[in-house]
């Protein structure tokens, strides 16, 4: 069973009980095969993408084609893309990527229209328009710590402590951690440590904190809190076309490499008419 939870104006959890078919198989508690019939281990194109951050621009990797856990129908529309640092997402085919780094986590985007270090560094950098699919983490040992305390506020009460443990060094206001999840998104928990979100066109929410600018769409995604730092990983999806409909959470196998606290995880947003993926290689 799992728990919903739809954020309202005066803070008020209403919990809906839902049967989910989501099995747990890793010992991290991260990874879920999904009863969907057709799947298995197809392969899908890879796609290098350039990166920029604390030490300054980076190549885009080379890579081979790459074997995933998903359908037939599904591998047709979709590439894994991959920054130099091991971030990587499976996304629609022939979209554009680009990568951010820093001692405080960083992250991976993609989406149609071009991107570069412009769109996150510097004076002109603004949350992202239009389609997109994301993926970031937060450090919970450095200074990326202030993220990963504001998001355990609105969505994982059992780590109130260490939400307080943050506001307590006195860098940033009691205020800029505000407890209880925002009033637009719809929550669905799968854990103490993961949640599905779905953030309601023209708001703010989960799906707007890795630089994603809200319109007239909804963003879905999912939030998990990664060891025991914890560190945190924000998945969002925002597709006009194929993954307006995503309605379901799965977690698939991914590439495999050298990795931070041994731990990789994947999750995979599935809708409709196809699925998206969200893929965390650790550094």
């Amino acid at each position: 069973m799992r728990r919903v939870v739809e954020g309202g104006a005066m803070g008020e959890a209403r919990r809906v009980a839902a049967v989910v078919a989501l099995a747990v198989v890793s010992p991290f508690g991260l990874f879920a095969q999904s009863a969907k019939a057709g799947a298995g281990m197809v392969v899908v194109p890879f796609v290098g993408c350039r990166s920029d951050g604390q030490t300054g621009p980076r190549d885009a990797p080379a890579g081979g084609a790459v074997e995933v856990a998903a359908t037939a129908a599904e591998a047709k529309q979709l590439a894994y893309y991959r920054s130099a640092e091991g971030y990587g997402v499976l996304a629609p085919r022939g979209w554009q990527c680009f990568a951010i780094y820093g001692s405080d986590g960083g992250g991976l985007y993609v989406s149609p229209a071009p991107l570069s270090a412009a769109n996150f560094l510097g004076a002109g950098a603004k949350p992202l328009e239009g389609e997109v699919v994301a993926m970031t983490e937060a450090l919970g040992d450095t200074s990326g710590r202030f993220e990963v305390a504001k998001v355990m506020a609105r969505v994982f009460p059992e780590r109130r402590k260490f939400v307080e443990g943050v506001i307590g060094e006195g860098i940033e206001p009691a205020s800029a951690f505000p407890f209880g999840p925002y009033a637009a998104d719809r929550l669905t928990y799968q854990s103490s440590g993961m949640v599905e979100y779905r953030t309601a066109a023209n708001s703010e929410g989960l799906g707007t904190v890795p630089r994603i600018a809200k319109d007239k769409e909804a963003i879905s995604g999912v939030a998990a809190l990664v060891g025991a730092t914890p560190d945190l990983m924000l998945v969002a999806v925002r597709d006009r076309e194929l993954w307006r409909e995503a309605v379901a959470l799965r977690a698939i196998p991914g590439p495999q490499n050298r990795n931070r606290a041994s731990q990789t995880a994947c999750f995979s947003l599935v809708g409709d008419r196809g699925a998206v993926s969200a893929v965390r290689i650790g550094l």
